[in-house]
């Protein structure tokens, strides 16, 4: 009983430590936590905390960015942001859940799954992807706006919305499930 005293309570210290520092040095190759830069380029992850990009943030890994402003953007593989705005072209070559996101240029993802909610965009183009067996999707919630089309270059896509989405262009190669 003493040991899993001793285990419980050292979890929860270990859960503790888990902060700003910890996620900094040990979870992610490369971090700006509270910066202003003019670029970002790495190979692994990268982990972005109320910061402003000026230029470009270009990762070969994981990218998560919270309440941070970017440039342009290229993520070759997955891409979560939250409260973020991207001012340049954003291209995306893997899976990408946005929130409360701001894409002020172009969005183009290469994926089978695609999040997007409470965000707005002008327009979207989910690339054909090389290993694709079944079609590809997109879910779209909250207000998210998209201000032109949806194009799926593999002609097997599917928009799902719930009532708050609006599409202001047309979806091409796929088509609108209402949820």
């Amino acid at each position: 009983m003493r040991i899993l005293i001793f285990v419980l309570a050292l979890s929860g210290i270990t859960l503790s430590l888990i902060g700003g520092e910890f996620i900094d040095t040990y979870l992610f190759s490369k971090s700006c936590i509270d910066e202003t830069v003019n670029s970002v380029t790495a190979n692994g992850s990268v982990f972005l905390k109320n910061s402003t990009i000026l230029d470009s943030v270009v990762v070969n890994g994981a990218l998560l960015s919270i309440e941070s402003d970017l440039g342009s953007l290229q993520v070759n593989g997955e891409a979560k942001l939250e409260h973020s705005a991207i001012k340049g072209d954003a291209l995306i070559n893997g899976a990408l859940k946005a929130e409360k996101c701001h894409f002020f240029g172009s969005l183009s993802i290469a994926s089978e799954m695609t999040f997007l909610e409470n965000a707005t965009t002008i327009q979207i183009l989910i690339r054909k992807t090389s290993h694709l067996n079944s079609g590809q999707i997109l879910k779209l919630s909250g207000k998210t706006i998209i201000h032109g089309d949806i194009v799926f270059e593999s002609g097997k896509g599917q928009v799902f919305v719930t009532d708050d989405v609006e599409i202001v262009g047309n979806v091409i190669g796929g088509c609108v499930v209402q949820k």
